[in-house]
């Protein structure tokens, strides 16, 4: 009984101290989450481009990455502020330990009956514990998730599956899953869930009840939904396989086009130039690396010869193959690409001069035409020309 008794008072004696390890946790996992939105966009963009993976594979990646940071930046958010009202009124309860002295207040509120600042103190301790524990348990369960997710998206590149069929491999998946958890339920009486997971969620759902709890998962959800448009802005432009929208080309974004007004640690979408003011009889152009250009080469050259005469499109060899430049009217066929690496970013692209030396001082729009092939859930894949992949204006000197 007295070995009972020691553990027990050690057990308390830890929580009463678990604020200290708590604030330093919370404080140096938010830190590192702040700094990771950008890493997972550039991530989500690699994927696409240099990996091959089709668009809607990446930015589900973003978009469940950046669910799970938020969630679990909003939950450290408020701990840390909760444990900053704490320490206030740990503070307060400290410098006044009697609390309210009725007989030293102003008339006018002598006789009202106060709470007790200890209780008030005691009742946010377990709230701040409540919020500090809850992101552990959303870890037990996004850890396997993004572990199965990891492993579907390398059997999609390891056996180079369409999309289509590495979507129907996911959903068979839940719908095992599903199945699985249904069977369970129905022999629940033999089953034992005697593991840290399940018994985090049966002492929340169990002392939250159950409505508040499913309340509380649904209101994290909504919550994040700002935050993750936020993470996914402008994140359509390495859906290459599209034109620009119409508020894309009426309204365009400088720093997606112009290498001297972005981030050289950013990737770019489409194509690149080096400033909007441009000196000298050539222009350097930088086009984005995709890999299902490659794929794009093989279907085109496959079925789709006569589409690309329909067309007037030149033959297609190499990936640059598949992109068609116009600045104003002229059209650009002849041009000599050559692979690089961008510095800063490491992102792969394709260069060429072009020769602007016959364009009068002005303004002048440039026009990037591309060929794709537009996938289709539930019909092949058909060749469609991109009039407006990329359009922009540069200024001559």
């Amino acid at each position: 009984m007295k070995e009972n008794s020691n553990e027990l008072g050690w057990f308390r004696k830890l929580q009463k101290n678990s604020w200290n390890p708590e604030v330093i946790i919370s404080g140096f996992a938010l830190a590192f989450i702040l700094v990771f939105p950008k890493s997972l966009y550039e991530f989500a963009a690699k994927m696409i481009q240099d990996w091959g993976v089709n668009y809607l594979g990446g930015l589900l990646v973003l978009i469940y990455s950046s669910f799970l940071l938020n969630v679990f930046k909003i939950f450290l958010i408020t701990h840390l502020a909760l444990r900053f009202v704490w320490t206030g009124m740990l503070g307060v309860s400290y410098a006044f330990p009697e609390g309210v002295i009725n007989e030293r207040l102003p008339s006018y509120v002598k006789g009202f009956e106060f709470g007790n600042l200890k209780d008030y103190t005691l009742k946010l301790e377990r709230i701040c514990s409540l919020f500090f524990g809850i992101p552990t348990y959303l870890a037990f369960i996004f850890i396997p998730i993004t572990l199965y997710l990891g492993v579907l998206i390398t059997i999609y590149k390891l056996l180079d599956l369409s999309f289509f069929m590495f979507y129907i491999l996911f959903m068979v998946s839940i719908l095992l899953f599903v199945i699985y958890g249904l069977v369970i339920s129905k022999l629940k009486k033999n089953v034992k869930a005697k593991n840290l997971f399940s018994t985090l969620g049966a002492v929340y759902q169990s002392n939250l009840g159950n409505l508040r709890f499913n309340f509380v998962q649904l209101l994290i959800f909504l919550v994040t939904i700002p935050f993750i448009i936020h993470d996914t802005r402008d994140f359509t432009l390495f859906f290459h396989e599209v034109s620009l929208t119409e508020e894309q080309v009426d309204w365009p974004d400088k720093s997606w086009y112009i290498e001297n007004q972005r981030d050289a640690d950013s990737r770019f979408g489409r194509i690149l130039i080096p400033s909007e003011s441009i000196e000298g009889d050539f222009l350097k152009l930088n086009i984005a690396y995709y890999g299902e250009d490659l794929n794009y080469l093989k279907e085109l050259n496959g079925d789709f010869k006569m589409t690309l005469d329909t067309l007037s499109w030149h033959s297609l060899s190499v990936p640059t193959d598949l992109y068609r430049i116009s600045i104003d009217d002229s059209v650009y066929s002849e041009l000599v690409w050559k692979n690089v690496i961008k510095a800063g970013s490491n992102q792969k692209a394709y260069e060429s001069y072009v020769n602007i030396g016959d364009l009068q001082p002005g303004l002048h729009t440039i026009r990037l035409e591309k060929l794709a092939m537009r996938m289709e859930f539930f019909t092949d894949s058909e060749p469609k020309l991109r009039k407006d992949w990329a359009v922009f204006d540069f200024f001559k000197n």
